[in-house]
């Protein structure tokens, strides 16, 4: 199981150059992006991004994907453990020279060059700051608390008539 996604920092700036290129390529970022939130929510055994994946696969690389995001364009993620790192996009021949290059020596990330993203599973917070997010939900915000204590069943009345016309009809 995946427990958080790696893009490399290098990512919005080659996203740029995509949305640059063009009609053709402002859709493979919009596919992209498509790719990335199945990704994170369902992570990559999901359907939906399976039929994503080019049609040879990739075995160039040990635990690699490459999708294809049309017009030439690819997207390739590399799986090291319960991580899922996001190195590179651009145009495919890019991309081949990329696998190439990596092929040889294996692919060893360095984590500067990664930013982080912590995924939600299954309603389920992933990853070292579970505690300081269960924190946060414990905080009771004060705003909230005051007005909280203002309401009371006549308030409500007022403001669900429909439902309280409805309930009591019913009953």
């Amino acid at each position: 199981m995946i427990r958080s996604i790696h893009c490399s920092k290098f990512l919005d700036r080659q996203l740029a150059a995509l949305r640059r290129a063009g009609k053709k390529g402002e859709i493979a970022a919009a596919q992209f992006e498509k790719i990335l939130t199945y990704l994170k929510n369902a992570g990559p055994q999901s359907e939906d991004i399976y039929i994503k994946r080019t049609k040879n696969g990739e075995c160039r690389l040990k635990n690699c994907v490459k999708y294809d995001l049309g017009s030439g364009y690819r997207v390739i993620t590399v799986r090291i453990g319960d991580r899922l790192y996001i190195p590179f996009l651009g145009v495919h021949d890019a991309a081949n020279q990329w696998l190439e290059r990596r092929g040889q020596d294996g692919f060893q990330p360095q984590e500067t060059c990664y930013s982080r993203e912590i995924l939600v599973l299954n309603n389920q917070i992933v990853g070292k700051h579970q505690q300081e997010i269960e924190q946060l939900r414990e905080e009771i915000d004060p705003y909230e608390e005051q007005l909280t204590g203002r309401l009371d069943e006549s308030l409500l009345k007022d403001i669900f008539q429909g439902l309280f016309q409805k309930q009591s009809t019913t009953i």
